[in-house]
């Protein structure tokens, strides 16, 4: 019962997500944000859900500061570790590093399980896009998922990809631009007046129809 509820839980998350964005309403509210620190609690919360599998994290090499909104990212890194672990059942070990270059960092996500195949890897950001036929899903959803996660991070100014082989595993990489230093006092004087973030990124959705 617990499963099904978190489930429906999780499917009713999608679906308010999708909603926002095609509304233009994702709510944005910037911070700085440590995405080590992030992801460790994010990785903690995992752990608490599941004990089937282990997330490991390597420290950066120096710290990992962006602007962005802390729910938002969230859900982009509790989706991708979620998806690492229900797509690798066989191999209880996710691996997860960060990487500088130049005034970037990327965030990237491995696991060890069947893998995404070629011919798909360009579909799988798509709305309603999902690899597994129907009659074969283990897992339900409506293929908004990594749909949801792209547009995140584009909201972000950041790019996600990602390296695969089928039976082999897959890798996801997600790219931000590092915060610099200037950002943060006017980070917090916004915050304190209420203001609108004044480097809030412009986005645009388009609207689209179901047909029954």
């Amino acid at each position: 019962m617990e499963t099904q509820i978190n489930t429906i839980t999780r499917l009713v998350d999608e679906i308010l997500n999708f909603s926002r964005m095609q509304e233009g309403k994702l709510e944005y509210a910037p911070d700085r944000i440590d995405l080590d620190k992030l992801l460790r609690e994010v990785i903690d919360t995992i752990h608490s859900m599941q004990t089937t599998h282990t997330v490991v994290i390597y420290p950066p090499s120096s710290p990992s500061l962006i602007i962005g909104d802390r729910d938002q990212l969230e859900r982009v890194f509790l989706n991708v570790l979620s998806n690492a672990i229900k797509y690798a059942p066989c191999s209880p070990l996710i691996e997860v590093w960060l990487t500088h270059k130049a005034e970037t960092v990327t965030i990237s996500v491995r696991d060890q399980g069947i893998g995404i195949p070629q011919e798909v890897q360009g579909k799988i950001f798509e709305r309603f896009y999902r690899a597994v036929p129907l009659q074969q899903r283990a897992f339900p959803g409506f293929g908004m998922g990594l749909y949801i996660v792209s547009e995140i991070v584009k909201y972000h100014r950041g790019t996600i990809r990602v390296e695969s082989e089928q039976g082999k595993g897959s890798t996801f990489h997600l790219t931000f631009p590092l915060a610099s230093q200037e950002s943060f006092p006017a980070i917090e004087r916004r915050k304190s007046n209420g203001q609108e973030p004044a480097d809030r990124p412009s986005t645009h959705f388009e609207q689209i129809y179901i047909d029954r």
